[in-house]
């Protein structure tokens, strides 16, 4: 099965058309896809106010690269200090609340060694991504895909060389481009 996942920092007023569409067009293809949605599900336990405090004032990425990059803690704190953020919660209280959030939809997310994850991805979505992304190539051996414009003009190959545990990313005609690499098709 092909799970589809939007990571945060995504408007979730905004749906995204594009999910929906590879969804439709790979079913009726036969090949079995589903939409997950943990930027809903972060947005549902942190709240709508502060989900959009991290959305819009770029503390939110700073989360999800500090998990992925441990050395940036220092640098992200003092960023987010001269940030205007005003969140109940400390810096070091979401990356806790971020860190088991993601192990828990890990476990949502049922994987077996057969399903390939495919991040679609838009704006804010890259680092989230990326970090849930590692964990789930820590944890399983399932194919994990990157879509969508993070993916072009050369983004591509540099996302593959510095990302080891990503297996292929697709930027344009996606849905066509996804069913032929399901179908081994070049």
């Amino acid at each position: 099965m092909v799970k589809i996942v939007s990571m945060p920092f995504l408007d979730i007023l905004d749906p995204s058309f594009d999910i929906a569409s590879t969804i439709a067009y790979l079913n009726s293809k036969g090949i079995r896809a589903k939409g997950y949605y943990p930027c809903i599900d972060y947005m549902r336990r942190i709240g709508y106010r502060k989900f959009n405090e991290l959305m819009h004032t770029g503390v939110g990425e700073r989360i999800f690269s500090t998990l992925l990059f441990e050395q940036l803690l220092e640098t992200h704190k003092n960023e987010v200090k001269e940030i205007s953020f005003k969140s109940d919660f400390s810096f070091d209280d979401a990356l806790l609340i971020t860190e088991t959030f993601v192990s828990e939809y890990m476990e949502k997310l049922m994987i077996s060694v057969e399903d390939i994850i495919l991040f679609y991805m838009y704006t804010r979505q890259l680092v989230p991504s990326l970090y849930m992304a590692k964990k789930i190539k820590e944890k399983h051996a399932c194919k994990v895909w990157l879509a969508g414009f993070n993916c072009l003009n050369g983004l591509k190959e540099s996302l593959l060389a510095c990302f080891p545990y990503i297996d292929s990313a697709f930027s344009e005609e996606i849905e066509e481009n996804i069913y032929a690499a399901l179908s081994g098709k070049p």
